[in-house]
């Protein structure tokens, strides 16, 4: 068949195509010599198996329909008259370089998988891709310029807790802020899959013997921490890493089966999840083994709850009531967890003591004071790691004649 005059979007988008599959085959072929298995590379879920007959079809048409086009002068395959015209024309370059642009991702996300590469998720297996690659960017994008999802609220926040800064230092604290949570996003969703041995290496808990020395002594803990940077692999690093079994306490999800998801996942490693509601049957009929009982206590109670105001960032701030009680109930000392990030997909955490018995006074505000001046300066030290985005300031102080 005669060919055409050559249209270079078109043959531009066809050699991409051609590009992508064929390094796609190679690192196919690579990966069934090494393994001597096709994980990875057919479908192995029931699901999988119904996207691939609707993806192959789709495939094949990625290059005949670009061939067609270059091939055929005329007829339905051929390339409409109006696509030469001006705004057509811009517009067919754009989406040929948007292809080249994705290729090259894709070059580089295989790069970074290495031996690991495989062309579907598996069970088997984590992807450093969600840790290091643009699934958090893509996510972030989308929250911070498409939905703007809760930005009028974060964007309060942080202008009300951070007054001091300028304008264009609250605007550049805000999209880091985003940046940084759909990285979150992506990495609890590889930690929630990665072994002990991987989360160890990703968070380093820098001075473990603190806590180590009170599990010699058969003392329980509290361990206080707060939504900075990523408090999931917090949880999770704690539980590989502290040779104590961990009990987070946590508000359950309205969602049933998230909340299910969510508190399996957080049960790795020997952790034992506790609703909020369920703690006190926990401290009066379960006193066995020591434990340390986690708390992210940046959460807001309740209007109902028992709570402590608080100034923090320049606010009235309820803080959850308690800790003080769980500390002397147990005779447990209470330990204040600081989270930073070293580098993108790395943290490390420091153990703070800031409360250790013998209690002969009701501890509880003298931890919840020590507790917000450690938060505060954290979110002071690095704000884009904090969670702007919840109403940590939902509801006003009352007058102290209605407290």
């Amino acid at each position: 068949m005669r060919l055409t005059p050559i249209d270079l979007p078109t043959l531009t988008v066809l050699l991409t195509v051609c590009v992508y599959w064929t390094i796609v085959g190679a690192k196919v072929i690579r990966r069934r010599r090494a393994t001597r298995k096709l994980s990875g590379v057919v479908p192995e879920q029931p699901l999988e198996t119904l996207m691939a007959l609707l993806w192959i079809p789709l495939v094949v048409a990625w290059f005949v329909l670009p061939w067609c086009a270059l091939t055929h002068a005329s007829g339905v395959l051929a390339l409409p008259a109006f696509a030469g015209a001006p705004p057509y024309a811009v517009l067919r370059w754009l989406a040929a370089a948007a292809g080249i642009a994705a290729l090259y991702g894709s070059i580089r996300a295989w790069r970074q998988m290495g031996k690991h590469w495989t062309i579907a998720v598996t069970h088997d297996e984590t992807s450093t891709l969600f840790t290091g690659g643009m699934f958090g960017r893509i996510i972030s994008f989308i929250a911070f310029h498409i939905m703007r999802w809760h930005r009028p609220l974060a964007a309060a926040n942080i202008a009300r807790s951070l007054p001091e800064r300028t304008e264009k230092e609250r605007a550049e604290i805000l999209r880091k802020t985003y940046i940084n949570l759909g990285d979150t996003f992506a990495e609890a969703i590889w930690g929630w899959r990665a072994d002990g041995d991987a989360l160890t290496e990703r968070v380093i808990i820098d001075n473990r013997d603190l806590v180590n020395r009170f599990v010699d002594e058969k003392k329980s803990v509290v361990l206080l921490a707060a939504h900075i940077c990523n408090w999931e692999w917090l949880v999770l690093a704690a539980c590989a890493q502290l040779g104590i079994q961990i009990a987070p306490l946590y508000k359950p999800l309205r969602v049933k089966s998230a909340d299910e998801y969510v508190r399996d996942a957080r049960a790795r490693f020997g952790g034992q999840p506790i609703p909020l509601d369920q703690l006190l049957y926990e401290l009066t009929f379960k006193v066995g083994e020591p434990r340390a009982f986690a708390m992210l206590a940046d959460q807001t109670p309740p209007r109902e709850a028992p709570k402590h105001w608080r100034k923090l960032l320049h606010q009235d701030t309820a803080i959850y009531a308690g800790m003080g009680l769980i500390a002397r109930y147990l005779d447990a000392p209470v330990i204040y967890v600081a989270m930073r990030r070293l580098r993108r997909g790395y943290y490390a955490a420091h153990l703070y003591l800031i409360a250790e018995p013998p209690y002969d006074v009701d501890p509880e505000s003298s931890i919840v004071d020590r507790y917000a001046e450690r938060l505060e300066a954290d979110i002071r030290a690095a704000p884009e790691d904090f969670l702007w985005v919840h109403r940590k300031w939902k509801y006003p102080k009352p007058e102290e004649g209605a407290q």
